[in-house]
């Protein structure tokens, strides 16, 4: 089911998108990490959103964009098959936050890069910020995280998003996709309450918020006009290691708003290159602490 819906979501907002995925397998792809070691010294772990898509795009464009930054990069791509915010292992085990933890970390210290940055969209931002708090990278870069799910799946959310009638006056496509958003949100935080309890299908991913100890530094993206987005985005704000940036779009998906007006490329560039510069030294195993 949870698969049929990201399909529709696909198909409905990025046809294009669907299409390509559609000729090439990639939409029913079932592969859950894909690795392209190319020998650097810096690795992004991209991680996909509840479509399984990577900035809402397959992994095949998502890294003709990433190649754009001329930053040399291997890239980790990794997928929640299950769509289940990467609670259930591929398998269908209830262990997927740490199996994709386990995972990670294996890829990362095979790959042996000195800078490990995370970077997701939607859902695969809130993994963005939780693989790296865990994994001990240098940062997350997310694009409208839905860090705390009632900001898409309170009574209220759902009727001021459905009778927005400005919105849906001024950018019907915009209005689709929030309505949708919440829509996902709220049959996945079902799901999630009854396989895994409430806190899980409240905060999915949540290690970031939840950590006392050192976190990551982030770069949070959010359209300033998709309103469930606002309100994470103002929770995020009062953390002192988030970075909160709002985009004059009232759509949910950031990085295609960025794509299309021909920045997306170079604001992760940006981001990697500031991620690389003020990352701390990281200790030498072979040294006595």
């Amino acid at each position: 089911m949870l698969k049929k819906i990201a399909h529709w979501i696909t198909k409905l907002l990025a046809p294009g998108v669907a299409h390509a995925m559609e000729n090439d397998g990639s939409l029913d792809n079932e592969k859950y990490v894909l690795i392209d070691d190319r020998g650097a010294d810096v690795t992004l772990f991209c991680f996909s959103g509840f479509a399984a898509l990577f900035g809402g795009l397959p992994a095949f464009e998502f890294g003709k964009i990433l190649n754009r930054t001329e930053i040399e990069c291997n890239h980790v791509f990794v997928r929640d098959i299950r769509r289940m915010a990467y609670c259930v292992a591929p398998d269908g085990q209830h262990n997927g936050l740490e199996f994709f933890e386990e995972k990670v970390n294996e890829i990362k210290e095979s790959l042996g890069a000195t800078h490990n940055i995370a970077i997701g969209a939607s859902l695969g931002g809130n993994a963005a910020m939780h693989f790296a708090t865990r994994c001990n990278m240098d940062k997350a870069i997310a694009f409208g995280p839905t860090l705390d799910s009632h900001a898409y799946t309170r009574r209220d959310v759902w009727l001021k998003t459905l009778f927005d009638l400005p919105l849906l006056l001024r950018t019907p496509t915009a209005h689709l996709q929030t309505f949708s958003l919440v829509l996902a949100g709220t049959y996945l935080g079902k799901r999630l309450t009854k396989d895994f309890g409430p806190t899980m299908a409240r905060y999915p991913l949540g290690a970031y918020a939840e950590s006392e100890g050192e976190r990551p530094p982030v770069t949070a993206f959010h359209g300033n006009g998709c309103r469930p987005d606002v309100e994470v985005a103002k929770w995020l704000s009062t953390m002192p290691d988030v970075k909160v940036v709002p985009l004059d779009t009232p759509f949910h998906n950031c990085t295609g708003y960025l794509k299309r007006q021909g920045r997306l490329s170079d604001v992760l560039k940006e981001e990697i290159e500031g991620a690389i510069k003020t990352a701390s030294p990281h200790p030498d195993p072979q040294e006595d602490p």
